[in-house]
């Protein structure tokens, strides 16, 4: 096992620190599972690295959730988050570095689609990060649920942010709530695009993030508050493994496992989990980041230009065929994972993410080091590839 980790390239290419007022120098540090992690750390902090202020984050146990968490722990800050069942209140820390100050961590119960519970998880928070949203790994079976489910709890936080007072509060839609806009797409897709809810492409986990997001813009208007309200739309997101593995990882882990037989020609604008977190971090803290929307996405890559990446690290059994477009669809009707993404064969879709690189200096890494480090984490779990 450790020579086989001991294999795995690590090509970072040192970067410069952007010149900005959210400056962060990067630090490394060990996770669980052995693999390095960044996280940034910042002059919001008081002397000693402790705050008085308090995040709500909701949906703790969640992939982004989990690395924002993270983050602001390690800034200093009383982070408040949480759960669909109190069951899952000792997910939350396992998923955390060890050793990791998980005093100023609480974890409350509070459902997106119930209002008890949400008033007093807001309670006291100076800034809200609105995470949580339901993702199915296959498609549900009534669609307007989900859509209704994500709409209302995004509702549902924003009342409860309001009430609180929270200084900023920080919503997470995704990139595909700009992809699909009636008519030709554009080339690059902005912030200025919306998702016609409509278009054939649209499915149920993008209807729900565009009418979610809309809702929000909406219900901030109605109520004078949109200067308190930010959003961030990322896109596909990788990184280091953590817990029981994200749908997103889906690409990474297929990959290494050889679980996919070949090369379909899909794509994603793949997007490093910890570079979204730090993101969230950054439009809470700055000033410019008031009544804005952000794109989060890296460029857009095939899934071969990933197989390329992983293709001969050792342990990984990359395939290097390309499927045809008729056999994926065949195959598509016994995966009900892949059934969701099908109708984007061969679909490329470019983004624009200067505005959060020019307001927030945002500088995301490479996608090479984003894949892999995602495998060297599946490696070093001993979960899925055994060196």
């Amino acid at each position: 096992m450790a020579a086989g980790l001991g294999a795995w390239r690590r090509s970072r290419k040192p970067r410069r620190a952007p010149p900005s007022r959210e400056r962060a120098t990067i630090r490394r540090e060990a996770t669980a599972s052995g693999a390095r992690d960044e996280a940034a750390t910042c002059s919001h902090t008081q002397p000693g690295g402790v705050t008085d202020e308090t995040v709500l984050v909701t949906g703790g146990t969640g992939y982004l959730a989990s690395w924002c968490i993270d983050l602001l722990l390690t800034r200093g800050y009383h982070v408040r988050t949480t759960v669909r069942d109190r069951s899952r209140r000792p997910v939350v820390a396992a998923q955390l570095p060890p050793g990791h100050p998980t005093a100023r961590l609480t974890v409350v119960e509070a459902d997106l689609g119930s209002d008890a519970g949400w008033a007093e998880a807001a309670a006291g928070c100076d800034f809200v990060l609105h995470v949580a949203s339901p993702f199915p790994a296959v498609p549900p079976r009534d669609p307007a649920a989900l859509v209704g489910l994500a709409r209302d709890g995004t509702l549902r936080v924003l009342a409860a942010a309001r009430t609180a007072g929270a200084r900023r509060i920080v919503v997470t839609s995704s990139s595909s709530a700009a992809a699909y806009p009636a008519g030709p797409r554009p080339d690059p897709i902005t912030e200025d695009h919306w998702t016609d809810p409509g278009h054939p492409l649209a499915r149920a986990y993008v209807r729900s993030k565009t009418l979610a997001e809309r809702a929000a813009w909406a219900y901030a208007r109605e109520h004078g508050m949109t200067d308190r309200l930010t959003v961030i739309a990322p896109g596909t997101l990788l990184g280091p493994v953590r817990g029981r593995p994200s749908y997103s990882l889906s690409v990474v882990e297929r990959l290494v496992t050889g679980r996919m037989p070949g090369l379909p020609r899909l794509g994603f604008p793949f997007t490093d989990v910890r570079d979204v977190a730090a993101l969230h971090v950054a439009a809470m803290l700055s000033p410019d980041a008031a009544g804005e929307r952000f794109l989060a996405t890296g460029p857009f890559h095939w899934i071969e230009d990933v197989a390329a990446i992983l293709r001969g690290q050792p342990g990984a059994r990359v395939p290097s065929r390309r499927l045809p477009g008729p056999l994926v669809r065949a195959a598509a009707l016994f995966d009900p994972a892949l059934r969701q993404v099908v109708p984007e064969l061969g679909e490329e879709f470019r983004f624009a993410t200067g505005k959060a690189r020019d307001v927030l200096d945002w500088n995301p890494r490479p996608l090479a080091d984003t894949v892999l480090d995602c495998a060297r984490s599946f490696v070093m779990a001993r979960s899925l590839v055994k060196a």
